[in-house]
């Protein structure tokens, strides 16, 4: 970590535009050098227990969560990130990556797993059913439950799932 300046040491005579430009330059090298130290990429298995600053964020990029340090713990910044994916594969993996699946259930009933929740804690999926057909597209979590029960089921196109993960059970944010 570099050594951070304690004051900002404006000289009180500048001689010209030219000296107080490399001054701020100066200043903003240090204050990239902190953003960039506080700004993490890495995964959830090698996070520290507790953030090293309160306001350090943290990017998890195995499981799609944002994490911020606030009073010596982290906390969820933002759980819904990722892509629009669509697809007609059957089982269907929600991935890291994905933030709403588009299924579209023509050729069949479908069925999307969702990881298990432990390592997704506070991370946010969107499962829609994009067709018109008679077929369902149905949730099933790996463990645990989507607001109590062990899958929810897609019947109708347009229908739609939004859900949270609380590290051990899902839970329904919205539906369509």
């Amino acid at each position: 970590m570099p050594n951070l300046p304690q004051t900002f040491d404006l000289p009180r005579d500048i001689p010209s535009w030219e000296n107080l430009a490399r001054v701020w330059m100066r200043h903003w090298t240090f204050l990239t050098q902190v953003v960039n130290s506080l700004l993490k990429n890495d995964t959830y298995a090698n996070r520290s227990a507790t953030p090293f600053f309160d306001e350090t964020q943290f990017y998890a990029t195995d499981t799609g969560v944002s994490y911020i340090g606030q009073s010596g713990t982290w906390q969820v910044l933002m759980g819904w990130t990722g892509t629009v994916t669509s697809t007609a594969t059957t089982p269907y993996t929600l991935a890291v990556t994905d933030g709403t699946v588009l299924v579209d259930a023509t050729a069949g009933n479908k069925v999307v797993n969702v990881s298990q929740g432990a390592a997704y804690t506070g991370r946010i999926w969107c499962v829609k059913k994009v067709d018109s057909s008679g077929n369902t597209v149905t949730i099933t979590p790996a463990s645990g439950t989507i607001d109590g029960t062990a899958t929810k089921v897609l019947s109708v196109q347009y229908q739609s799932r939004i859900f949270i993960s609380d590290g051990t059970n899902y839970h329904i944010l919205g539906q369509v």
